[in-house]
């Protein structure tokens, strides 16, 4: 829809009825702030799903496959940044560390949907590609928390940033989930959490999410920590899933999609598609999505088969953990409101996350 939408607007042009009823001024942008809180609970709920044991619990050859999918791309990302010389490097620093980061990372929320949408998250390959992604997903926060400090001219301010980033994790889990514990035990087995926990544990998302954004880092990922901190189980994991996941899946976070469609440009992709440009900056944002996507898939499928693991499963693993969605979708849109990315290369990406994969005779097929 938001697409549609898009081209509606590149047709009729910047100042037609359209654009004034999608982007009006001076206006609070509703859609815009629902879909905002939907994606906010996606990571929230997200956390509280998420078995950070499974990370111990993994097979050898999962956690190798989850560290070399996220390492090895970003490790010949940089090394290929750093041969360029400074007057041949089309992307600025923090533009190419943004888009490598989040190309080269897998996240375990986007690939848990996924074998649930394909029928496949009690399957072998299934369960290797959830614990494959939630390593992933762990070296890319780690690597994160590397490039911060990095990012700023001076280390002091690296350091004191990345000193109330810890501040928030260890209040989290140290203060946080042993209060959750004991709401658990308190209550009868069989009865439902009562209400006023639920707005207790929403007030903590708000404010959480209030803090990142504070530290002008991505709020939703003080959401993430605080769901993570919380128990999945019943009652209150459970109930927290059971009263927000379908509501926000079916009617709030697609107004979020449609808002990140609506905010990229078409056009940009016309130069590529035929394969001539003027731009070289577009080509460099192609290319190096390109590439890590076959690094990707190369060492996602190389070290399963290094483990004896069939050939046609370390095939569909590796289709599986080049699978992008809203998670890099809205990573993208954050890093695009701070200026990080510019609209061109934002719609590159935006137009490249969906890798749509559908289910034949019980196989996905990559298309």
């Amino acid at each position: 829809a938001g697409l549609l939408m898009n081209v509606l607007l590149t047709v009729s042009g910047d100042k037609s009825i359209i654009q004034e009823i999608l982007f009006p001024e001076n206006r609070i942008d509703i859609p815009g702030c629902l879909g905002s809180f939907g994606f906010m609970m996606f990571w929230f709920l997200n956390g509280v799903k998420m078995d950070v044991n499974t990370i111990f619990k993994a097979e050898a050859h999962a956690r190798l496959t989850g560290v070399a999918a996220a390492a090895l791309p970003i490790t010949v990302g940089l090394l290929l940044y750093k041969y360029k010389s400074l007057e041949n490097r089309p992307l600025k620093a923090i533009e190419y560390n943004t888009l490598l980061l989040m190309e080269s990372l897998t996240s375990f929320s986007e690939i848990a949907r996924l074998l649930l949408d394909l029928g496949m998250n009690h399957s072998s390959v299934g369960q290797v590609a959830l614990s494959t992604s939630v390593v992933s997903s762990t070296v890319g926060l780690m690597f994160w928390l590397v490039i911060v400090p990095l990012g700023f001219q001076s280390l002091v301010q690296g350091v004191g940033l990345l000193l109330q980033m810890f501040f928030f994790i260890v209040i989290v889990f140290a203060v946080v989930r042993p209060i959750m514990f004991k709401v658990i035990i308190r209550k009868r087995e069989g009865r439902p959490i009562e209400d006023k926990y639920i707005y207790v544990i929403l007030v903590m998302v708000f404010l959480s999410c209030m803090y990142w954004d504070g530290l002008e880092q991505f709020p939703a990922l003080g959401a993430f920590i605080l769901g993570l901190s919380i128990p999945n189980e019943h009652p209150i994991g459970s109930a927290l899933v059971e009263r927000l996941e379908s509501f926000n899946f079916g009617i709030v976070l697609p107004l979020f999609m449609s808002a990140s469609m609506l905010r990229s440009d078409i056009r940009v992709w016309k130069d590529i598609l035929t394969f001539y440009s003027t731009n070289d900056k577009k080509l460099a944002v192609a290319s190096l999505v390109f590439l890590i996507f076959l690094l990707k898939l190369s060492v996602s499928m190389i070290v399963p088969y290094l483990f004896k693991m069939p050939l046609k499963d370390s095939i569909i693993l590796s289709l599986i953990m080049s699978h992008k969605g809203i998670i890099e979708l809205s990573f993208y849109l954050f890093s695009y409101g701070l200026e990080l990315l510019d609209r061109d290369t934002f719609s590159i990406l935006v137009f490249h996350s969906p890798k749509l994969i559908v289910p034949t005779n019980g196989d996905p097929i990559s298309l």
